[in-house]
Formats: C-alpha cells, sequence, structure tokens
C-alpha cells in the first residue's frame, strides 16, 4: 500500500454501491491520494441485492481492499470483524496500519476504536494526512454534479437486448414527458421505511397539475400490492398512460434504473436505485419528487 491511501466503504445494492463509488472518485479528484474500496461487505454470506456489481455492468475496476491481501489472510480478516457491525478499519488499525475514519453523519454501522472525524456532506471534507477509512453512504448529488462529466463517462449502460425492454425504450423515447415512478417494497417495506401510499397520490397530482406527462412507466418490485393499492396510490387516476415495466429481476435489475434515467421527470420513494437514474437523467430541466428531498 502508498505512503498515503483512502479507503472507501462500500455496500448494498447497486444504487448504494454507485453513489459510493461517486464518492471515491471525487475523492480521488480532491485530494490527488490513491482511493480503494472496502469491498468486504461482498465476500460475506447473504450478500443482500446482487453482490458487487460495478465491473458487471459498467465494466469498471476501482482498486478493491480485497486484492491487496492472500486469500487466507482476507478470510482470517473477514472472520475478525465484529457481529452486526463494520470493522475492517479497527482490523486493519489491529495489524498495525496507522489510520483515521471519517463518518458520514446518520450513519451507525462503523466500529473503529480509533479516532473519528463526523463528516456532514455539504461542508469541508477534512483535509487530513496518512491513511483514512471513509465510512458512509454519501446519498447526495454533490459529489456527483461536482465531477458530472467524468461519472457520465464512466456510468455507461450496455445497450438493451431483450425485445421487452427495446419496446420500453421506444416507447420511452417517443413520449413528450415521460414519467417514471418507482414504488419500492421488499426490505423497504420490512423496515418501515417505505412512503405511504398518499406520497405518490400527491406526486402523480402535482406531476398532472405541473408537468402533463403524456406517459408513466411503473417500476416496482410488489406489482400486486400496487394493484390492490391502485386507488390511495393515485394510479388508478392515471391508468390510460400508465405502463407496468416488467421482467427486469435479478442479475438484470439494473436494467430498471437505465429506464428510468430515460425518462425526463420522476417520482420515487426513500431509494439510492432511482434517487441516481434522476441524476443520470440528460434533461437538464427534468424534476424529481423523493422522500431525499433532492433534485437534479
Amino acid at each position: 500500500m502508498g505512503a498515503s491511501m483512502q479507503i472507501v466503504y462500500m455496500n448494498g445494492g447497486l444504487g448504494n454501491q454507485m453513489f459510493q463509488y461517486v464518492f471515491m472518485r471525487w475523492l480521488e479528484e480532491t485530494t490527488g491520494e490513491e482511493c480503494i474500496i472496502d469491498d468486504a461487505p461482498f465476500f460475506l454470506p447473504h450478500t443482500p441485492h446482487n453482490g458487487y456489481e460495478l465491473e458487471r455492468v459498467f465494466g469498471l475496476r476501482p482498486k478493491r481492499l480485497s486484492e491487496y491481501f492472500s486469500a487466507d489472510v482476507w478470510q482470517e480478516m473477514l472472520a475478525r470483524r465484529p457481529e452486526g457491525v463494520w470493522g475492517v478499519a479497527q482490523v486493519l488499525s489491529d495489524g498495525g496500519l496507522s489510520l483515521m475514519a471519517v463518518q458520514e453523519r446518520n450513519t451507525s454501522n462503523l466500529s473503529f476504536r480509533g479516532q473519528i472525524i463526523p463528516y456532514t456532506p455539504g461542508t469541508e471534507f477534512p483535509r487530513l494526512r496518512g491513511h483514512i477509512y471513509c465510512h458512509g453512504y454519501w446519498l447526495t448529488n454533490l459529489f456527483y454534479l461536482a465531477i458530472r462529466e467524468k461519472i457520465e463517462r464512466e456510468f455507461v449502460f450496455p445497450p438493451f437486448t431483450s425485445e421487452a425492454n427495446l419496446g420500453y425504450e421506444r416507447l420511452i423515447k417517443k413520449s413528450h414527458c415521460p414519467v417514471s415512478i418507482h414504488i419500492r417494497r421488499g426490505d423497504m417495506a420490512r423496515h418501515g421505511w417505505c412512503a405511504p401510499p398518499s406520497f405518490f397520490r400527491q406526486a402523480i397530482l402535482k406531476a398532472e397539475t405541473e408537468w402533463h406527462p403524456d406517459r408513466y412507466f411503473l417500476f416496482t418490485d410488489d406489482f400486486e400490492w400496487c394493484h390492490i393499492l391502485a386507488d390511495a396510490l393515485g394510479l388508478a387516476q392515471i391508468r390510460n398512460k400508465l405502463t407496468p415495466v416488467r421482467g427486469n429481476i435479478g442479475a438484470g435489475a439494473y436494467r430498471d434504473m437505465q429506464l428510468m434515467a430515460m425518462c425526463r421527470n420522476h417520482i420515487s420513494d426513500r431509494s439510492s436505485f432511482s434517487l441516481m437514474a434522476g441524476l443520470l437523467s440528460p434533461f437538464e430541466d427534468g424534476e424529481d419528487i423523493n422522500r431525499w428531498g433532492m433534485t437534479n
């Protein structure tokens, strides 16, 4: 490892990974230091979603912490992490690496006994010397906008190959105001983090009043739930111009983000997946209604 490096924690699904990658690239541009992602969460049992996806989807190969150790040493490091939290920073420290941690405010799953510097996105990033472990999710447009041209050259989706997605692509392109609606259930519902149906109903009312869409595209992991609550969600009122997007599951789930990003405007729950789709949208006048209180 170099004389000074930045290690950036990475976890979760594709949306989380993309925001953490953007932060890493911003950090490289800002500090001029070598950056490495802590990819340890993708080696653990029951890795959520589809595992590490940046290389498979975009062909990106950032430096990964796992590549700096032999397989047996890496497995021993994983075995030493505290249960229920993330502790690679502490394992590295115990192994003799002198480092500090920068922790994004409102994150809690870091176990580190050394110096931790809290950081709020939007404030000046601390100028630190030596090895730094950066722990957070960085779900903000600030880092993205600071290096937007570079990121847009790196986050390039492969062309569609299935007839279904090619059909959705044609329909989006011929719409004068296509709007994506992302209703995520699954783990969000289990944790009680989902928006109430009234959020979507009010967002659709705003869209009808201000955007005048000719076509909506519904992305969800629970079409049955959306059908049952169609009135409460506001979907029944736009049924004649609503296209459900189906079939992009498992390793192909990223295609939903690709299609969302082609839409002019976006309505979404508290999801990093659809938030990133909104940032990737090429429409300068596009708008987002989301539970993050963020626009692109």
